[in-house]
């Protein structure tokens, strides 16, 4: 099995998982990379895999923003003492032989996917590890979700199967479930009055946003107009 880590998914989680009393004799602190080394430690040893890569977002926008340039507005800076521990975490794990990659106009999630459907492609099943629920669009048949609901020792795993369970959807119709709902976490719109109950019903019954709009008279007047008035930021969430 491979390992995949969404670095700042999981770094995040461990920072806000350990106290920051948590520091060196000089005071520098280490939350972040006790919480975090801890993690990988506990997926290596669960798993009994050593073949492991982690992989960041850089600085700077990505494709997306140029789609909409609201897309993540709404994200607040990482506190200093988030900031300091990052660039000591990436020689540690250096000095540990993992390894590390970036690309850059895109996010750690696009790495994982594109790694994840390589190794699917030679039969190799994927575990990503990460709290971002955007990557369950990814869930296949040889890749699962480690999912950190809560710190770095709650977890999840999610495949097809609990996956199905828990949304009555495909992992495939998991992107336009977003879309019809919205991302706050993103500063994804969706659709006004569309919630999760509404997006689920609609994608069980019509299965894509295209089917959707094909038989707009099936649905109430008020969800018509809502779909009809916003289409273009339908497609663009």
């Amino acid at each position: 099995m491979i390992i995949l880590i969404d670095g700042f998914s999981v770094a995040f989680r461990a920072f806000y998982a350990l106290p920051e009393t948590l520091m060196t004799s000089e005071g520098t602190p280490t939350n972040l990379i006790h919480g975090f080394l801890s993690m990988i430690n506990k997926v290596i040893n669960e798993y009994k895999s050593e073949q492991l890569i982690v992989a960041w977002d850089l600085p700077g926008k990505t494709f997306r923003n140029d789609i909409y340039a609201e897309y993540k507005a709404n994200r607040s800076p990482a506190p200093d003492n988030f900031k300091i521990q990052i660039p000591l975490l990436f020689d540690l794990l250096d000095a540990f032989n993992i390894p590390q990659i970036s690309e850059s106009g895109y996010e750690a999630d696009d790495v994982l996917g594109s790694l994840a459907k390589k190794y699917n492609q030679k039969d190799q099943e994927v575990l990503i590890v990460t709290g971002d629920r955007d990557t369950f669009q990814l869930i296949s048949k040889n890749t699962k979700i480690l999912y950190t609901k809560k710190g770095i020792s709650e977890t999840d795993t999610m495949d097809e199967k609990s996956f199905k369970e828990k949304y009555e959807i495909t992992p495939a119709q998991y992107i336009e479930y977003l879309a019809l709902k919205g991302d706050p976490s993103d500063n994804i719109p969706g659709l006004p009055g569309v919630g999760e109950k509404t997006a689920i019903t609609l994608l069980k019954k019509y299965k894509n946003l295209d089917n959707i709009l094909k038989n707009l008279d099936e649905l109430t007047p008020k969800l018509k107009n809502t779909f009809q008035t916003n289409k273009d930021i339908l497609f663009i969430s």
